[in-house]
């Protein structure tokens, strides 16, 4: 059972943190450790002189550990993000939006999306400037890497 836990929270340590931030990042810890935990709890129950098991312990670590270098990689694309957005003036929306990459993931991001829109702006005017501000700030990333690469 604890090796179970410890590849489930590989696979979801993959993704999560992009996902859903540090909730993501918070459930793979959980199933990382229900992974160690179940795997020391049946080595307990083993008989002194028999094989220990650590499958479940190492899948539970690893997992844990590939959440945090995906939750380290989101901070850092939302931090370059947010830098390029701060460079400009005209785009308020995309810069609120951004706001909740970084600590909730993309869900965090589309919530602040959501709470950016003005209440006199509809919601395709709203989407269509959002993707406008989006556009822009791709668009001086892509200059900043082609000036760099020269």
């Amino acid at each position: 059972m604890g090796l179970v836990f410890g590849i489930i929270s590989i696979v979801v340590g993959l993704f999560a943190a992009w996902v859903a931030g540090w909730f993501g990042v918070g459930l793979v810890v959980i199933l990382g450790g229900l992974g160690i935990l179940f795997t020391i709890l049946t080595n307990k129950k083993l008989p002194e002189d028999g094989r220990k098991r650590f499958g479940g312990i190492l899948t539970g670590v690893t997992g844990i550990l590939i959440g945090a270098v995906m939750m380290a990689g989101l901070m850092n694309v939302a931090d370059s993000l947010r830098q390029e957005a701060a460079k400009y003036d005209d785009v308020p929306y995309a810069a609120k939006a951004l706001d909740g990459l970084k600590t909730g993931g993309f869900l965090g991001y589309v919530t602040s999306a959501a709470n950016a829109r003005p209440e006199d702006m509809s919601d395709s005017e709203y989407e269509d400037e959002l993707k406008r501000e989006i556009e822009k700030i791709n668009d001086g990333l892509k200059e900043k890497d082609a000036n760099n690469t020269k």
